[in-house]
This record gives C-alpha cells, structure tokens and sequence, in this order.
C-alpha cells in the first residue's frame, strides 16, 4: 500500500486538528466504489467535528481513486492513499489510522453514510476510548438525511427514533453477548458498529487490525481494545445509515474467510479462564463461529462431491459439532421455506436497526 503522490491528495502532512471543533479524522477504506464513495466523504464533511476524511484506495480497478482525486484535488481536509494490490480492509484501515491526526477516529465504510447529526451527543457524557451509535441497515442508497428516513414510514418506530437514545457502557462480556447470533434477526451483532476511537488510546496499546481477517476484523478489533482496557460507550440512538448488498465483502465470505476468523477467536478464547464469565461468553462465541465453518465445509464438499460426500463430511465432526451442524442445516431449510412462502421482490425497501428496543446484553 503506498501513498499518492504528485497532484493526487495528500501531498503534505495532515496537521494535527486546529479546534476543539475539529478532533476527528474519518478513514475510509474503499474497493471499487465509485458509485458510493463521494456520498460517503459527503456525508463525514458536513458532519462536524470531523477534520480530515481519509480515504485508502485498496487497489480498485473501477477508478475509485481518480474520481476521489478530481472531486477533491486542493482540498486540505481529504487526502487519498492509493494501494498499488488488494490487502483487504483490515490492512488498508491500518494504512489510515497510521495518518491519523486527530484525538479521535472514526470507522466509514464506503458504501454507507453518516446522518449530519451523528457526533452531536459524543463529548457530552464520560470520558471514553470507543463510543459507538446505532446503525440503519437499509437497502435504499438515496435515503441521505433524517427527513429522508422519517418520511414515508421507512424508519422503524422504536425509541431508537430519536438522537436522546439510552447510553450503555460496554465491558468485555456485554460486548461478547451482544455478538451473539440470533438466527431470527438479520445483523444485529455489536461487532458491525462503526465506532469512533481515542486515537492515543489505539497508539500506546499498539493495537492494529488483524490484517489476516476479511471477515470479523471489527470484532476482533474492539475485542483486543476491551481486553487493554479500553471504555467503551454505546448509543442507541441512531447516526449511521448501511447500504446492505447482496454483493458485499460480508455476503460472500467463505471457508477460508471463516478459518481465519476461528484462528482469531481461539487466540481470543484462550486469554481468560474457562469457567469466568468472560470465558464463558467466549466460548459461546467460538461454538457459533466453529459452527459456521463446519457448516460452510460440509456445503462445500456437498457442492463439490454430492450430498452423500457432504453428510459423510458432517458425520465425521464430532458428536457436539455435527449436531450443531444439523441444526444449521435445518435452520437453513426452515428460512428458506419461509421465503418461498412470503416472496419479497428485489426493489422492495427494507429498513432495520442493528440494535432494537427489545434487545439487552445480560
């Protein structure tokens, strides 16, 4: 990953942020999203405190990086980096948070958007390391500002309605539960917050993205944070909005993706003491993610060899792991027969939020 030169953005330093009204630097790491990225770097520069947007371009080749250079070539609060090969989300936010100047950073992904109003309750409560809001998830990319969301209906009515959400600070077992999956809800972890760090914080622990993950490295990340340490805030009330595509990094992560993330969690796991409440919660954590991947590789081997070769692969696993396997499977089928029963079409909106009323981490 190296940085832009000549007339691309960012040719000097950024200067640390000027103001109490300037202290935090958004990162974006982009991958072919010309058709996002400047709503993006819109929406966090008419969000204020924010004082540089900065953009790492993970080798796309649908001219992402040339459009962000055009639009905001001379502009001192955008600065683009430009990787010369795909190393991923997770690498190319280190590339950025090592840019940071600011006292604070905030997490952008460049299909999404933040609302004007997001950071206007951030500093108004305790001191924290990681603050983070809820988050929209919708399938409609032309719904830009809070007007947009109330009108029509498209906002879910809940009392996450309002900027006033209720504020919970977040310990390692709180954080744990509350990435636990749900197959009745669709997205709904802690680990897809978009947070907002104590840059110093990140710096003195030495804590960087887990550049081996493309699936989970938030998690993994906030996990490190928690563990040295970190105060961790979350609001209910909502600032984010997520554009959910079928075609997302997320939608098609698969078994590879998914030993990579289990290598992460049994590092994790074997941090505490089995019988703590923390290890408890981990474990539980690592049953589902070890569950996923026996899942993904009995599917594979099925499309790979047949159904007989894919079930003789799932009545290999131990007896726990084939059975959670087996549940999976089922749920699979249950979830797709209720589909068929309630067919949605493809232009039809949908708005959620990541985290609703009813849900408590205990």
């Amino acid at each position: 990953m190296t940085e832009s030169t000549g007339q691309t953005l960012g040719a000097e330093p950024i200067s640390p942020a000027a103001s109490a009204n300037e202290v935090i630097d958004v990162i974006i790491a982009s991958h072919n999203a010309r058709t996002t990225i400047l709503r993006a770097i819109a929406s966090a520069l008419a969000c204020p405190p924010v004082a540089h947007i900065i953009v790492v371009d993970d080798a796309s080749s649908d001219g992402t990086a040339d459009l962000v250079d055009a639009q905001y070539a001379g502009n001192p609060s955008v600065r683009l980096l430009r990787g010369s090969r795909n190393v991923g989300p997770a690498a190319a936010r280190n590339l950025a948070i090592a840019h940071v100047a600011s006292p604070y950073f905030a997490i952008l992904d460049s299909d999404d958007y933040f609302l004007p109003d997001r950071f206007s309750q951030l500093f108004t409560g305790e001191p924290f390391d990681i603050w983070a809001d809820n988050i929209l998830f919708t399938n409609r990319s032309d719904l830009i500002d809070r007007a947009d969301l109330t009108g029509g209906g498209l906002l879910p009515h809940t009392d996450e309605n309002g900027r006033n959400g209720e504020v919970a600070r977040i310990g390692l077992r709180e954080f744990i539960l509350g990435n636990l999956a749900d197959f009745s809800r669709r997205r709904h972890q802690l680990g897809f917050c978009k947070p907002i760090l104590r840059t110093a914080f990140v710096r003195d622990k030495g804590l960087r993205y887990d550049e081996a993950l493309r699936l989970g490295e938030d998690f993994v990340f906030l996990m490190d944070l928690l563990t040295a340490g970190a105060r961790f805030h979350f609001s209910r009330g909502c600032g984010y909005v997520a554009i959910e595509r079928s075609d997302s990094l997320s939608a098609r992560h698969g078994v590879d993706d998914l030993s990579s993330l289990l290598a992460a969690e049994t590092r994790l796991l074997a941090t505490w003491p089995k019988k703590s409440l923390v290890g408890r919660a981990m474990a539980r954590r690592h049953r589902q993610t070890l569950c996923k991947y026996n899942h993904a590789r009995t599917l594979e081997q099925r499309r790979a060899a047949g159904v007989m070769s894919g079930l003789r692969a799932a009545l290999s696993l131990p007896v726990r792991q084939a059975a959670d396997v087996g549940k999976a499977w089922l749920q699979d089928k249950l979830q797709a027969a209720a589909a068929a029963l309630r067919p949605r079409k493809a232009t039809d909106a949908f708005c959620y939020y990541m985290i609703s009323a009813d849900i408590r981490w205990q």
